[in-house]
């Protein structure tokens, strides 16, 4: 598991480096969301599938590990996943003023991972 160089973190997570230690020992985080970039399907057209989040016992599944994730942010709970989502997106249109947030997030490598 990879995380982001400028992680996002909800306002009332206070450790965060003691969360990723924990994400990536598989201890328990009963509250906490992952946002990561979307795995890339050949089929899919720019600007499809950039983001997915998902509960954090979902990165302990062997699937998981295989794929290695991006890990853009971290979040208490469901409805910060959410904004935190919204968040990313508004900043993206306000700086690019489009949705291709894969290339916004990683300008230096255009979009592609």
């Amino acid at each position: 598991m990879r995380f982001y160089r400028n992680l996002y973190l909800s306002p009332n997570i206070r450790h965060p480096g003691v969360l990723k230690w924990r994400l990536r020992h598989n201890a328990g985080n009963l509250a906490v969301y992952v946002l990561m970039l979307s795995g890339d399907d050949p089929a899919s057209r720019p600007g499809e599938n950039q983001l997915e989040f998902c509960h954090c016992v979902f990165l302990h599944q062997p699937y998981m590990r295989r794929r290695n994730p991006m890990i853009i942010g971290i979040a208490e709970g469901r409805l910060q996943a959410f904004e935190m989502v919204r968040k990313i997106v508004q900043e993206c249109h306000d700086a690019t003023g489009g949705f291709d947030l894969k290339r916004y997030l990683f300008p230096e490598e255009n979009g592609v991972l």
